[in-house]
């Protein structure tokens, strides 16, 4: 009996619910091996240490639009640079804040009219399984810190999935 991947089953298990967040941004097929397996990854080359490696064809988009950001707060650094976990975290809070006050936002907002950031984790470690939800208000330093202890997880395999599924619950 072997284990299925992003809410889908092997064959042998029967169906689990597709997450709205998934459909929304998969539908209602499994999301490809490579986001569940890209993270927010810089390179160990100490000429390209800020670069964020992408090992196969996959979500480029959001590499790239992170790694702008990331060197763009860095103060635009040699690419030498080690990019820490401060600096992914801060980056992360930002385009989560910008998803939440967003001007055009479908996000009703929270009791107070106000709009939060969620912060999508994999449940129990199991990348492409259930997901966490945690929601903070919609200002960078209390994103920033939710963010910062999970960091590692967008780091890791799935992290990019973990950022486009916090933007869209956001």
């Amino acid at each position: 009996s072997g284990g299925g991947v992003g809410n889908f089953p092997a064959q042998d298990q029967a169906p689990e619910p597709i997450s709205p967040a998934h459909e929304m941004l998969f539908g209602k097929v499994p999301a490809p091996q490579c986001w569940l397996e890209q993270g927010f990854e810089f390179s160990t080359d100490p000429a390209t240490a800020a670069c964020i490696l992408q090992h196969k064809n996959g979500p480029c988009g959001v590499l790239a639009a992170i790694n702008a950001l990331v060197i763009a707060q860095g103060g635009c650094p040699d690419p030498s640079t080690v990019i820490n976990d401060d600096m992914l975290a801060r980056a992360l809070a930002t385009i989560l804040v910008c998803c939440a006050t967003a001007g055009g936002s479908v996000n009703v907002g929270n009791e107070e009219g106000g709009h939060g950031v969620v912060v999508a984790t994999w449940a129990d470690g199991v990348v492409g399984g259930a997901l966490l939800e945690a929601e903070v208000e919609a200002a960078e330093a209390a994103v920033f810190s939710l963010l910062r202890p999970a960091v590692a997880s967008f780091r890791g395999p799935g992290g990019v999935c973990l950022l486009c599924f916090s933007a869209v619950l956001t």
